[in-house]
């Protein structure tokens, strides 16, 4: 549980989004464990996926108020 709240948190502070690599590296959790976590994550329904080029950034999903989900500006 302590994993998956360090990784929320970095979700939250990094609204671009990270790579699971940066990921691994900011925890020093190994990539198996940090997939999982992302899997559960993604299955409350809190978690963005963006592809880019061959790298897929993962962010916290944020809801405005009524329900609605901001979206967030690429460059």
């Amino acid at each position: 549980m302590e994993n998956k709240i360090k990784i929320e948190g970095i979700l939250k502070d990094n609204p671009q989004g990270v790579t699971i690599q940066e990921l691994t590296d900011k925890t020093n959790l190994a990539w198996n464990t940090v997939t999982k976590i992302l899997a559960k994550i993604e299955g409350e329904g809190n978690l963005i996926i963006r592809v880019v080029g061959r790298a897929k950034l993962h962010s916290w999903k944020i809801e405005l108020k009524g329900g609605s989900v901001a979206k967030r500006k690429t460059k």
